[in-house]
């Protein structure tokens, strides 16, 4: 039997994702979250903690001890409160909540009034789910009206133009630069933030998760994404691969001097040679 391990949740929030790596970012497996799963799960809790085995039939259903979650959350907080354990203003989902729409680490830690380690054990679903969407962005092509369709996806698109613009980034860097918050249903934004003269630049898209869809939101998103169909990509691998050595080049060296061509025999200095 394979162990699995959760990797955080689906766009949809329908379903778990989980991978065979453990700290894995991304998987294949998907598990459908349904009254099923959740009842398994409850009594899996029940028996962990010393209870004795019940039939399932019997549990209560998921949408009852949903209407539960504040009051469970109010008790736990008054128990971690008693063991010494950081007491959190915001409970596991409303912390989910707002790294999901864009929010740092360190600003839902303040919020809460905790420590920056006690949000990050709920934000590894979270940031799973937004390294998904900025993939799925990078491989969407951008449409500009009366132009059509880019000739190259996003993240291709973007390194060809920053090199065009003379910002050549390291392989950590470029991947670095994205980021992605939850903006409306189905409707994520894409950032890309990098420098260029010493000053911050920041492009943006909207992605529609449903059609699979990008656009820019400014000027900037609008340049950078946007490949015209005809035009030489260039090596956009030198962007992407900027952190790798360049072979060194072979040493040239120099011609030799040239010889000047012998004089003919009976030719003196000056004089003329016999007809």
């Amino acid at each position: 039997m394979r162990r699995l391990h959760p990797v955080g949740f689906t766009t949809d929030l329908d379903g778990l994702i989980f991978s065979t790596r453990k700290g894995s970012k991304s998987g294949s497996f998907v598990v459908v979250i349904g009254e099923d799963l959740m009842d398994k799960l409850s009594e899996a809790q029940r028996l962990r903690n010393g209870a004795p085995a019940r039939g399932l039939p019997g549990a209560a259903p998921y949408s009852e001890r949903a209407s539960q979650d504040e009051r469970d959350w109010d008790r736990e907080r008054e128990s971690r409160s008693s063991r010494g354990r950081p007491q959190s203003a915001l409970t596991p989902r409303e912390i989910q909540a707002r790294l999901r729409s864009g929010r740092t680490i360190d600003e839902v830690a303040r919020e809460a009034e905790v420590g920056r380690e006690w949000v990050e054990r709920f934000a590894a679903p979270i940031m799973a789910e937004q390294a998904k969407v900025i993939d799925l962005a990078q491989g969407l092509r951008c449409v500009k009206s009366r132009l059509g369709e880019s000739a190259a996806p996003l993240g291709e698109s973007v390194q060809v133009n920053l090199l065009d613009r003379g910002v050549r980034l390291m392989t950590e860097e470029f991947d670095a630069g994205w980021s992605a918050y939850h903006l409306r249903d189905r409707i994520w934004v894409v950032r890309f933030l990098y420098r260029s003269r010493g000053r911050p630049q920041q492009a943006a898209w909207e992605m529609d998760f449903g059609d699979r869809t990008v656009s820019a939101r400014d000027r900037l998103a609008s340049d950078l994404g946007y490949l015209t169909p005809g035009r030489r990509k260039g090596s956009a691998r030198a962007v992407a691969d900027a952190d790798e050595d360049l072979p060194e080049a072979a040493p040239v060296e120099a011609p030799a001097p040239a010889r000047r061509p012998a004089r003919p025999a009976g030719r003196r200095a000056g004089r003329k040679p016999p007809p």
